[in-house]
């Protein structure tokens, strides 16, 4: 059998090609794999490395490049075939990535989706015209050649997976999909409906189902994959070695600050109120800050301010580029060295960010920043909408995070972050029970496993 994973993203690269999950299908000598990736990949000479071995094969296929009625009318309109509150705050006000909708279009907009969203026929409805009129026939070649008996999608609303998903689809081969983050599901309608569809958590498995009308027989609950390390944490470096290797004495606190990227763009004022905090001689120990700057700030080096101060290390030794969606592609060492980190940490600094959730893995007093770093074209300040997002507000509602909202807020909390370690701990167990799903080390073993007997058994006719 042949399982084909498709790759259009970095953060898939790391959560699913690099979390163990290829060397558990290939534990089978009947197993071999395809991996699929744009056809720029071609040009990182170390895929070919890492992925060298005789059962695995590498295709590069040219981007599925949809029409403009398709990619200007039709994808706006059908995204919000899921309507929830995410979907409204966006509409309302955006954010420094979405524009709202015009003022004089906004009641209508939100009544005629709020309705259309309810009925689970119109997004059967919808996909079946999706499929029908927007047509993906530049695989075929593909399928007939390397003749797949299995496709993984490992983000599910990329327009390159879309396209292959479609094609696997016409040439009856069963799809199992996951989505690489967690805020689509509740915020946008799938455009296609896989044979299994795969989730982090309970929650995400309920929109999945409730929001998405994904049949419940389809859809699990597996983990996140690249949370297993978390759990397995077979040669991660201690925060001694750490501070070591960066010149800090043993004594200094760690406090990570981890950014949203073009979500949150004005962010580095948060790290001058950090910057300024310290200055004032506000903690009684060194403290060291890691900046870890988000992968959709590549091009724009907005940390490059900071590298160089002391006490500041601008955490941004992963591989960059632009030849994937999301312009990173960390590696497995990466993976690593990120988990090694986290534990070293005594304090997370964020916004709404998966980060929160990597925190709680390993028990990390966790601040999420709701000012100050994104603001409407008004001026009026809505960074504290990131965290009533549908799919944040569960982290928000556990207690296991402090909101802070305004320099004085996050001075203190910060202060009692580094005093106590225990601070919202309970808070944190029940994030992590709620929120990190099951957190076992055996997420990529559940995906190998959902992929192997797909392959095996559930060919559609």
């Amino acid at each position: 059998m042949t399982i084909a994973f498709v790759s259009s993203r970095g953060i898939v690269n790391r959560n699913i090609l690099r979390t163990g999950i290829l060397e558990r299908l290939l534990a089978d000598s009947d197993v071999r794999i395809l991996l699929i990736f744009p056809e720029s990949a071609r040009a990182l000479a170390y895929l070919a490395e890492e992925f060298r071995d005789p059962r695995i094969t590498i295709a590069y296929v040219p981007r599925h490049e949809e029409s403009w009625i398709e990619h200007r009318l039709w994808r706006p309109f059908v995204n919000n075939f899921v309507y929830t509150e995410s979907t409204d705050v966006l509409a309302r006000v955006g954010s420094a990535k979405v524009k709202p909708v015009p003022r004089w279009w906004y009641p209508v907009h939100r009544r005629l989706f709020t309705s259309l969203s309810r009925h689970p026929g119109l997004k059967t409805a919808v996909r079946r015209f999706d499929r029908a009129a927007f047509r993906v026939t530049r695989y075929d070649t593909l399928f007939r050649t390397h003749r797949p008996t299995a496709l993984f999608s490992g983000s599910v609303i990329s327009t390159f997976d879309l396209g292959l998903m479609k094609a696997a689809e016409r040439h009856c081969v069963p799809t199992v999909a996951m989505q690489k983050g967690w805020d689509n599901l509740h915020r946008q309608l799938i455009r296609n409906a896989p044979n299994r569809f795969l989730t982090q958590n309970d929650l995400m498995r309920t929109a999945a189902v409730d929001l998405q009308h994904f049949a419940s027989s389809a859809v699990e609950v597996v983990g996140f994959p690249q949370f297993d390390v978390y759990v397995r944490p077979e040669g991660l470096v201690e925060k001694g070695e750490l501070l070591r290797r960066w010149g800090y004495p043993p004594e200094t606190r760690i406090v990570l600050y981890g950014s949203e990227g073009v979500w949150t763009p004005k962010d580095d004022e948060i790290i001058r109120d950090l910057l300024a905090m310290r200055a004032d001689g506000a903690f009684p120990s060194p403290v060291l800050f890691l900046l870890r700057p988000h992968f959709s700030d590549v091009r724009s080096r907005r940390y490059e301010v900071f590298r160089g101060t002391p006490g500041v290390i601008v955490s941004d030794d992963f591989q960059w580029g632009d030849i994937f969606d999301d312009s990173w592609d960390p590696s497995r060492a990466d993976l690593q060295h990120f988990a090694s980190v986290l534990r070293a940490c005594d304090t997370m600094v964020c916004f709404a960010s998966t980060l929160s959730l990597d925190a709680a893995c390993v028990d990390l007093p966790i601040l999420n920043v709701g000012y100050g770093a994104t603001f409407a074209a008004d001026g009026t300040d809505i960074t504290g909408n990131l965290l009533r997002m549908e799919h944040y507000r569960p982290v928000v509602d556990s207690g296991g995070v402090e909101v802070v909202t305004d320099a004085a807020a996050l001075r203190r909390a910060l202060l009692q972050a580094l005093q106590d370690r225990g601070y919202r701990a309970e808070g944190r167990a029940r994030l992590r029970e709620t929120m990190c799903g099951p957190l076992d080390g055996r997420s990529g073993e559940r995906i190998a496993e959902t992929l192997y007997r797909t392959a095996a058994g559930e060919r559609r006719p």
